[in-house]
């Protein structure tokens, strides 16, 4: 019986489940997640798919490649949330894939495999990998030509530069042509340090590049759409674009010194749970002046940090794509580092044993605070208890363990560097299977689409909101909804229309006489569910009879002022 292949099955089968368990699920998110459901519904119904249109608006402000691979997966699995979360899924078992691929070819199998691991749980990008975003499909092509170039590169094999060219065209489409700036930044860093900065000796390296076969591509690739928009919108989509990249990057406010240390405290905890290990594995090659041997990863990272902290528009997921690199930093230092002397240990330990604790913690803490059966505890405490356990190193069941892994010694050591990632695929097991159920008791959405459904409003009759933003709503009433009015300019557009329909406050239900009650609940009424923490804590408030963080709202409706509904 071959135990570590054995492993590797199951811990992949794990893998696959947690990324799609209950993936379709949830209603959509609000409110990112709405702009792409949305908009791919819209393509469908106008049948044009180089436009995009959101709220029955054209919407310029992102490329193209989410709105496509959404598209694709509706025409496989149709409209529905599974299908509108699909590829991301997808597309980060890709990423996982190909951090391993570039690991394994910068270094060998076991820094593949731990670079693999480290990137699937790596807490941002399992996260995004179930919310439709641009975040994972940029990852995954940024992945992808990251990989294609280091393959193209190292092996002299210009095919594979060639896909590195295609790959990098496919990362504009995915987020836009500032990062043919970030990915070229990378390049050159890397050729520099393979060249002990020696100008000659980079330009004789570049040249191998071929960049005459391969600029060309990117720019027909990469640009394609945006200069098919502007011909067709002129300066109206420039302003969006223009908005979206040199305005973020150059016009934002910023926040003095502290920006510096934006992305250091992101990778911190979103890199969990191994961003500890990857800090020490930062210094302890930069200590010991062994850069080179991570040149290609750390040029990637220190470019994107670089560039990131000099833009003055700062988001936590513009760093998920630098998780590859630490993913191979950390997996290198790991690999070739045993902790032999006193110091060493405690780092071991601190840096993997105690987030691997922490994450026992939050296991337990989500199983009480969600009134999950007990017995799930044994599947909370079993990496630890298996951590315990192998410390009778000498003991005869812990010597077969080892040879069944094929370790020589120190086994304990080789389950620690894999013991943070069991601790935190239990916590997406239990977030998958018993959490994210949970959430959808107070997010109504689907059931406002059937309210509206049943009564056959014609698609022309707006939704108008009051004093909130629901992003989610157009998707699930298919039509347009005209957020953030206040009490009186929704009595104005009652009084001025024959048909009405609207979502407002329960105490504000008496202002609409001679309207139909189609649906009433409890909605989340700050608006953002991205702020994720704060949308769970505002959940276990109402959970408990606090329904501080919501409002009851109440969907009218009146069909004609001559033919209204008695008793209303």
């Amino acid at each position: 019986m071959n135990l570590k292949k054995i492993t590797l099955f199951l811990t992949i089968a794990l893998l696959i489940l947690v990324y799609f368990l209950n993936l379709g699920y949830n209603d959509i998110w609000n409110p990112n997640e709405g702009f792409y459901a949305d908009a791919v519904r819209e393509m469908f119904r106008r049948n044009n798919f180089l436009e995009f249109y959101f709220n029955n608006e054209l919407r310029f402000n992102k490329p193209p490649l989410t709105y496509w691979s959404v598209a694709l997966s509706v025409w496989l699995f149709g409209l529905n949330e599974f299908a509108i979360r699909f590829p991301m899924a997808a597309m980060a078992l890709i990423t996982i894939y190909l951090t391993y691929l570039t690991a394994k070819r910068l270094f060998g199998p076991r820094e593949g495999v731990l670079a693999g691991i480290m990137m699937a749980l790596s807490l941002q990008f399992t996260v995004n990998a179930r919310y439709s975003s641009p975040e994972i499909p940029l990852t995954c092509f940024f992945s992808m030509t990251m990989y294609w170039f280091i393959k193209g590169y190292l092996d002299k094999d210009f095919r594979y530069l060639l896909l590195a060219y295609f790959g990098l065209g496919g990362t504009l489409l995915a987020k836009g042509y500032p990062y043919a700036f970030v990915i070229g930044g990378i390049v050159m860093l890397y050729l520099c340090f393979e060249s002990n900065f020696r100008p000659g000796e980079v330009w004789t390296r570049l040249k191998r590049l071929k960049l005459a076969w391969g600029i060309p591509i990117v720019v027909i690739v990469g640009f394609s759409w945006p200069v098919y928009m502007y011909w067709l919108h002129g300066d109206a989509f420039f302003h969006v674009l223009n908005a979206e990249t040199v305005d973020r990057a150059l016009n934002y406010e910023s926040k003095g010194w502290s920006s510096l240390f934006f992305y250091i405290e992101i990778s911190s905890w979103g890199f969990l749970p191994y961003s500890l290990a990857f800090f020490y594995a930062l210094f302890f090659f930069i200590k010991n002046k062994k850069l080179k041997e991570v040149s290609f990863p750390f040029s990637w990272l220190l470019v994107m940090f670089v560039i990131f902290t000099l833009a003055k528009g700062k988001l936590p997921t513009y760093f998920i794509q630098a998780h590859g690199a630490m993913a191979i930093i950390t997996a290198r230092f790991l690999a070739m580092h045993v902790p032999y002397t006193r110091l060493n240990k405690i780092m071991a330990n601190v840096t993997l044993w105690f987030p691997g604790l922490l994450v026992l913690i939050l296991n337990i803490a989500m199983v009480i605070a969600f009134d999950i059966n007990y017995l799930v505890m044994v599947l909370v405490f079993l990496p630890l208890v298996l951590w315990i356990l192998l410390h009778r190193e000498k003991s005869a069941f812990v010597k077969k363990l080892a040879a069944c892994f094929h370790v020589a010694n120190n086994f304990r050591w080789h389950y620690l560097k894999f013991y943070p990632f069991y601790s935190f695929l239990v916590s997406m097991l239990i977030f998958s299977a018993f959490v994210l159920p949970q959430l959808e008791t107070y997010r109504p959405y689907d059931q406002i689409k059937t309210a509206v459904e049943e009564r056959s409003i014609k698609p022309e009759v707006s939704l108008w909101l009051e004093d909130q933003l629901l992003f989610n709503l157009p998707y699930y009433v298919k039509r347009k909804v005209v957020n953030e009015k206040s009490l009186q300019e929704i009595e104005n557009h009652a009084l001025q229309n024959d048909q009405f329909l609207a979502l407002v406050s329960e105490e504000h239900l008496s202002h609409f006489p001679g309207t139909q009650l189609l649906w009433s609940g409890w909605v989340y009424n700050r608006n953002s569910e991205a702020k994720f923490f704060r949308f769970v804590t505002g959940y276990l408030k109402a959970k408990r009879g606090d329904f501080s963080d919501y409002r009851r709202l109440c969907l009218i409706y009146r069909r004609s002022r001559t033919n209204e509904i008695s008793g209303n």
